[in-house]
């Protein structure tokens, strides 16, 4: 048990966290107590993982680190414990927010900023600039992969807007940076400069993903997702080219080279900055911290934790970004654990949040989104119909509710998908509106208008001649337009949840869109 004086020195030492980290301008270093231990590069790779290699703004050289080989799993057992907390987490996510990301964006107010969904969208102490959706699964060692309906048109319109955008994300404790960042992100920068005709086409990898996995890329996959890109592009008539190729940088959110007063972060921002005349950088932000969790204890009465924000459905509770920054103060003026968790409970009575709720969907608010001159959809809690010929009414369905799901289980296959067809095919055209689909949630809108997507218009978003339909649907084409759909609506929260996409395939994959119209 920790005397009064000992937390004395603890909470002392938390108000001058930069006091931890050694300045030494010729070596990146960990200063600690006792006698201290050189690690070469390997010797580092070994600890930290493969991943742990030199990144912008670091020096080369031997790094310090008063740590064995056997403290350090100690340690990463212990963080592992004790920082599943809720106090843990949301304290580490602050500190990442408020050290690291804040003032990478304070350096760069000019470029947009966006959160990687659905970890970064924690790390914003004010809202970001819009979302985005690079998938580490994609980028996995010698797994990579380019989906339609990942294929974030909206980052590609944000860098025509903008000289630069930041991309926010976080990774687990022993990475640097998530593989969103170090062979997705890249990829799909390839892929958009290749489908705007730029010459700077090759796959720009960082330094320390080998250079063997970019020759196990062939040109001929290059090409066929390229392909698949640029269809998706002329299905998109709003998209707008950025006018630069796009560059990929990395930041990592490394407490010893960025001290707080030193000024070092922000000069190496400056430094990518210069690239703006030739490129549109887009940098990639780990928020998390590259920190050893035995030394962070030294400091702190709390156990730090990376990539805090990961897996949010199983620690949240129910609580989301907005809620959590909106109520900041009062979450993290609890003293432990306990005491925390009955904060977050009051704020969430207090706001009638529920489980699961997305984290950046005001649903009291409707919202419309026009698809084409031929359809058009609404949603949000308040919405009601108003003219029901042209109109179809789906405030009854909700697409994420899991309990909903399991007391209506063929709701969708046996009454939403055959009435919404039928309802768009008996429509007036004389008077020449949109038909308008109504849902409470953006989730089952966009299910909606993938059903009739698919079946009344081609793939360039025209509607069939004669009010005639298509009825043999397979898999590619219904991921076709669920790409278009989230390009439309420029956001990657439109991405059509995994079991309704199911059920609409299981729709089409029984013919039962023949017997609907017949």
């Amino acid at each position: 048990m920790s005397s009064a004086s000992d937390t004395d020195a603890r909470s002392s030492n938390e108000s001058e966290p930069e006091e931890f980290w050694d300045d030494d301008d010729n070596q990146t270093a960990i200063q600690t107590a006792g006698p201290t231990t050189a690690f070469s590069k390997a010797d580092m790779e070994l600890i930290y993982g493969a991943n742990r290699v030199p990144v912008i703004g670091e020096e080369p050289g031997l790094v310090k680190a008063s740590v064995s080989l056997k403290s350090f799993g100690q340690s990463e057992r212990m963080a592992s414990r004790q920082g599943r907390s809720l106090f843990a987490r949301l304290r580490s996510i602050h500190m990442d927010a408020t050290t690291f990301v804040s003032r990478v964006r304070s350096a760069l107010p000019t470029y947009a900023a966006l959160a990687n969904l659905r970890n970064g969208l924690w790390y914003f102490e004010h809202p970001p600039d819009g979302d985005c959706r690079f998938r580490s699964s994609d980028g996995h060692t010698l797994s990579w992969n380019f989906y339609i309906t990942r294929a974030n048109l909206n980052v590609a319109m944000v860098a025509a807007r903008y000289p630069g955008v930041l991309i926010v994300d976080s990774t687990r404790f022993g990475k640097t940076f998530p593989d969103s960042f170090n062979r997705t992100l890249p990829l799909w920068c390839a892929l958009i400069n290749r489908a705007s005709g730029f010459k700077l086409a090759s796959i720009d990898l960082p330094e320390w993903v080998p250079e063997q996995e970019r020759s196990r890329i062939s040109e001929n996959q290059l090409q066929a997702w390229t392909s698949e890109l640029q269809s998706l592009i002329k299905s998109t008539p709003d998209y707008v080219q950025p006018s630069k190729p796009l560059k990929p940088f990395w930041i990592a959110n490394d407490r010893s080279a960025w001290r707080r007063e030193d000024g070092k972060l922000e000069a190496l921002l400056e430094a990518v900055k210069e690239a703006e005349s030739s490129c549109t950088p887009i940098i990639c932000v780990s928020a998390s911290a590259l920190v050893i969790p035995s030394q962070h204890r030294e400091f702190y009465s709390w156990p730090y934790l990376a990539g805090a924000a990961d897996d949010e459905e199983n620690w949240a509770e129910g609580l989301t970004p907005l809620l959590f920054w909106s109520n900041i103060e009062w979450i993290l003026s609890a003293g432990n654990s306990t005491e925390c968790e009955d904060h977050v409970g009051e704020v969430l009575r207090q706001s009638n949040q529920t489980r699961g709720q997305l984290l950046t969907e005001d649903r009291a608010a409707s919202k419309s989104v026009p698809l084409n001159k031929h359809l058009c959809m609404r949603w949000g809690n308040a919405i009601k119909p108003s003219n029901p010929p042209n109109e179809y009414d789906g405030t009854w369905l909700k697409g994420q509710d899991k309990a909903w799901g399991r007391k209506n289980p063929d709701a969708w296959t046996l009454l939403a998908i055959p009435s919404v067809l039928k309802a768009f095919k008996a429509r007036p055209q004389s008077d020449g509106n949109p038909f308008t689909l109504l849902a409470s949630d953006l989730e089952s809108a966009c299910t909606l208008a993938l059903v009739l997507l698919a079946v009344f218009f081609d793939d360039r978003g025209d509607l069939l001649r004669g009010n005639n339909a298509l009825t043999a649907i397979d898999k590619s084409r219904l991921k076709a337009i669920e790409g278009v759909l989230i390009a439309s609506i420029k956001s990657e929260s439109a991405a059509i949840p995994r079991t309704l996409f199911k059920e609409v395939f299981e729709f089409f994959a029984d013919n039962k869109a023949k017997f609907s119209l017949e």
